[in-house]
């Protein structure tokens, strides 16, 4: 093969000591930390991040024109909750004229935008607007391609995100609204599966 992946390196090795050689292997090293992000302890996370950090400092430009490399990296940012950076490369990822990212990527980006905009809810208010919108827009769009529960389930989960952070009754009475509707839509399509426009 053209790679190697090292099966005895421990979740705490210097990434620097085995660098990847294959733009396949940043993909499944990516996945691998994301997974090892979710169970990790607070004491972990610091050197899993800085491991993620090293293995990216070493990746040759073109590797970056894979639409499923910039996903993966994506996610391992955000199960460290690094928001920012993890939108940055899902939307590498939806961007890039390769169009080999899945529909998948821009649900993610939209659910980590959610997040993102909920975290800004106090500090940052614009922004935290401007990415609800965004989130919003990238969950119809895929919707209107075609409803999937989880999809749904993501348009709910954005609408309960904004609803905790309304400045307002009305915005967040019209937010818990679209929540449910979101929700409901989902459990209707997952327990009619013949009838994937069920509403």
């Amino acid at each position: 093969p053209d790679f190697v992946i090292d099966p005895t390196r421990s979740r705490d090795s210097p990434w620097s000591a085995t660098p990847c050689v294959a733009a396949a292997e940043l993909r499944l090293e990516a996945e691998n930390l994301a997974q090892q992000i979710r169970t990790a302890s607070d004491k972990e996370l610091e050197g899993l991040k800085q491991r993620l950090e090293r293995m990216l400092k070493t990746m040759p430009s073109e590797w970056w024109r894979s639409s499923a490399n910039c996903a993966a990296v994506g996610q391992a940012y955000g199960e460290l909750g690094l928001f920012e950076k993890a939108i940055e490369y899902y939307e590498r990822a939806t961007s890039l004229e390769s169009a080999d990212a899945r529909l998948k990527v821009v649900e993610q980006l939209a659910n980590l935008r959610a997040k993102f905009a909920q975290r800004l809810v106090e500090s940052d208010p614009k922004r935290s607007r401007e990415l609800f919108e965004a989130a919003e827009g990238e969950i119809d769009h895929v919707i209107a391609i075609g409803a999937t529960p989880e999809r749904l389930s993501i348009k709910g989960s954005l609408n309960k995100r904004r609803a905790r952070g309304a400045t307002s009754a009305r915005a967040r009475v019209d937010a818990l609204r679209k929540m449910a509707e979101g929700y409901l839509a989902a459990k209707r399509l997952a327990s009619d599966p013949r009838n994937p426009n069920f509403r």
